[in-house]
């Protein structure tokens, strides 16, 4: 998979601020959310998959093809499912949660 390996820049936004808006926020917190775009890097170890975003956050995640899911429960109500689908030239980024019916993309190109 040619995409392992390579290191992902935001290119661009779907409906990302709507999803913030239905988050329980501060508008300065759904700022910075809504501005935070870090690099996104997928490395393969064994049977291990690491997906490193931005400089300091990784994360391990479970693997079905081209497609990485993870989920994450913040104890709050909210649980976010987030979706990356790999391709040679781009990344998806989807993003939901379970307090709102609709789904973030954000788009990447190596």
């Amino acid at each position: 998979m040619a995409y392992f390996g390579k290191e992902f820049k935001f290119e661009k936004d779907e409906n990302i601020e709507e999803l913030v808006k239905t988050l329980d926020l501060s508008a300065e917190q759904q700022a910075g959310f809504v501005n935070y775009k870090p690099s996104q890097k997928i490395e393969k170890n064994g049977d291990e998959y690491v997906l490193t975003i931005g400089p300091k956050s990784k994360s391990v995640i479970q693997v079905d093809g081209d497609v990485f899911n993870q989920v994450q429960n913040f104890g709050n109500g909210y649980v976010f499912n987030i979706k990356r689908e790999f391709s040679d030239d781009a990344l998806v980024l989807s993003i939901s949660h379970s307090k709102w019916d609709g789904v973030g993309r954000r788009h990447y190109k190596p």
